[in-house]
Order: structure tokens, then sequence, then C-alpha cells
């Protein structure tokens, strides 16, 4: 640890001043009735991995090191933040300082070998001697343990999961109401991603945000949920991501039988995003709409048929061009398949990275109120072109 504490020392000092208050490698030397003390555990730890996340999207590697740097001072055993600090490293181009935190990572419980294998973020440290070592040494350890534990099975078994619901202010029981389903990205939870509806000038709908159903650990020790999660050492089957489509719709159905609903529009991020366009596209039907922030469109998720037919759902596509955890091209391919299929397609390029900008919510809450583009039927047109 004495190379995590020189470097905070050299790039952080400010980002938790009262940590650097007291020699914390030198526990009897504290003074236990200095009030100072205390302020440790007011670090907003919260605060700072989302500072950290933020930069990591806008492409600020160094500024995205420094925060997770801070996270790690405060929980030195966090292998989420381990990984992405060694990410940041690796987008820097620096060998051994990623695959270093690789390492701690791993030890300290981030086992995704094949993510690890595969992540882009290594790319310019992948070929390097260091880097191939430490994932050697990782892939012989990983082997021998899954050669002790015996090999992956997985259960189908229906489970209850929490969200959160928002009701409008003047909320009347008797009236009808847009509902806004609010899918959440890799790593997050419902507590966090209900808060979006702060964003919206006028909250005239009903917010749920449903629990994605495949939990890990993420952050300082706290569990992050993913809607489906496949890997090449004993992750979850493909057909997890259908089935996370069939929830979300039995939530919708759900909502229907709690409240009285009008229009139905899916709000995802990242990975919520994915999710609510395959979604939407796949029981469009029960969607009039839906909203995809840093996205991308996954045709693996669909049949043919579906993508095909799933034209009568409204979509919005919105995308930072500065996008540095998925690109930017993601939204635009989606967008080009969609309105060549003849989709009411809508996308929207912002300054920016992985985020959901207040004012883009704006742009969206118009569009949700607006009329739908009348939808072009190829075979009509031609018929009336004769």
């Amino acid at each position: 640890m004495n190379l995590v504490r020189a470097l905070l020392a050299l790039l952080i000092v400010g980002a938790i001043t009262p940590v650097f208050a007291a020699d914390w490698s030198q526990p009897a030397t504290l003074d236990i009735y200095d009030p100072a003390i205390l302020e440790l555990l007011d670090t907003d730890v919260d605060a700072i991995i989302n500072t950290a996340w933020e930069a990591y999207g806008d492409g600020d590697y160094e500024k995205a090191a420094q925060y997770y740097l801070a996270v790690l001072h405060v929980n030195s055993a966090d292998e989420g933040t381990m990984y992405n600090l060694a990410c940041c490293y690796g987008l820097l181009g620096e060998p051994e300082l990623a695959a270093d935190f690789v390492k701690r990572a791993y030890t300290a419980g981030f086992e995704d070998v094949w993510h690890i294998e595969n992540d882009t973020d290594f790319d310019a440290v992948r070929d390097s001697e260091v880097f191939q070592a430490g994932l050697a040494e990782i892939k012989a350890d990983f082997e021998e343990k899954e050669t002790a534990r015996g090999n992956v099975v997985f259960f189908k078994e229906p489970v209850f999961l929490r969200g959160r619901v928002y009701l409008p202010p003047e909320y009347d029981p008797h009236e009808q109401y847009p509902l806004v389903v609010g899918l959440h990205g890799f790593g997050s939870q419902p507590d966090r991603y209900v808060g979006l509806w702060k964003r919206f000038e006028t909250v005239d709908f009903i917010y749920v945000v449903p629990q994605a159903p495949y939990p890990f650990m993420s952050d300082i020790d706290t569990v992050g949920y993913s809607w489906g999660y496949g890997t090449a050492t004993g992750g979850l089957p493909v057909r997890s991501w259908e089935m996370s489509q069939d929830y979300i719709a039995n939530v919708i159905e759900q909502m229907r039988s709690l409240y009285q609903i009008s229009d139905v529009f899916l709000l995802g991020f990242s990975q919520g995003a994915g999710i609510a366009l395959s979604t939407g596209i796949a029981n469009r039907n029960q969607v009039t709409g839906i909203i995809a922030f840093g996205g991308w469109l996954e045709e693996e998720w669909l049949t043919a048929a579906q993508l095909e037919h799933g034209k009568s759902v409204r979509v919005f596509l919105a995308h930072g061009n500065e996008d540095a955890i998925v690109e930017f091209s993601n939204s635009q391919d989606a967008y080009d398949k969609l309105l060549g299929l003849e989709y009411d397609v809508t996308l929207h390029e912002f300054d920016g990275g992985h985020s959901v900008p207040e004012d883009v919510i704006h742009l969206v809450e118009e569009w949700m109120r607006a009329e739908p583009e009348p939808a072009v039927n190829s075979e009509n047109q031609a018929e009336e072109e004769e």
C-alpha cells in the first residue's frame, strides 16, 4: 500500500482532507480524543465514487484514478474500485500499475477472469510482458480454485425483487397517468436511479424503478445489480437477458393492476438502455416509447420478427459524444438500424460523457408529450404510388 499512499499524497490532497490529519498506517500514534479523527467518518464516499465515474465516462482517466485512490484510502479492500483503478491505468498506458491493481482486485474478490481478459480498457497494455505475467498468474490461480469448487450450475426459480415507486405530487387514484419504467445501469440499484425524477421539470407520471435480478459486490462493499451477465467462466446463460425482458413486462402488468396507467415508457441508462430497447421492441403491445441514454441495440436479444414488427414503439436515443464507456457509435448504429426498419426514432447527440444530463431530460419530456409521427408502411406506400 506504500504506492497507494504516495500517489494519494501527490494527486488528491484536498479530495478528502481529514484523512491526512493522522498517520493511519501507525494506529498506536493516533489520538483517540482528537475530534478530527471523527471527520473520517464524514467522508462522502458516494460523492467521490460518482466523481470518479463521471471522470472515467468523460475520458479523464487521471482524474478518475485520483478519486478511485481516495476511495481505496477509506476502504483498501474494495475490489470493484481496485479493478476500476486498474482500468484507468490500462487506458493511461501504464502496464505495471494496471497489472498490480488488477491482481489486487482479483485477490480481494474480483474473480471474473473472462471479463479481465476481454476488457478493452487493457488494450494498450495487454501485450506487455508484465501484464501478460499478471494475467497468467490470475488465470492459474482461478483454474485451481474452480477445480476445487466444482462445476457451476444455475437453477431457475421465481423470487420477489424490490423496487421503488414515485407518484406525482398531486396524485389522484381516480386519474390515469403515464408510467415511466426506469431501468438502471450495470452495478446500480433502484435507490439510486429513482432520483432521476428530480431532473424532470414536471413529474406528471408514475415512475417505477425495478431492481435488476443479478447482484454482485460493487463500489465500496455495496451490492450492485445487472440485467444479465454472460461469461466464458461460469457466467449466466444467454437466456438470462430474455428472462429480464419478461420480468420487465411483468412489472408493467403489475403496475397496471395497482394504478390506472395510460402510456408506458421505458427509460434506460447504459446497460439499462440496452435492455430497454430489446424489452420495448419485444413487448410492443405494452410499450408506447423507449428512452435510451448511453446504450446500444443488442440484436441477439431479439428475434428478427420482433425487430421487424416492433416499429409501433417510438424511440428516443441520447448519447454523449465523449462517452468513453459506451461509445457514441453504438447509438448511431441503433438509430441507423431502426430508421432503416421505418421506426419513429430520434437520435440526440450531446456534448459530454456517460451521463443523463438534465437539459436532455427536458427534451425527453417534450418528446413524450408530442404526437407520434405517422408510421410509414412501405407496402401501402407502394400501392398509393401505383
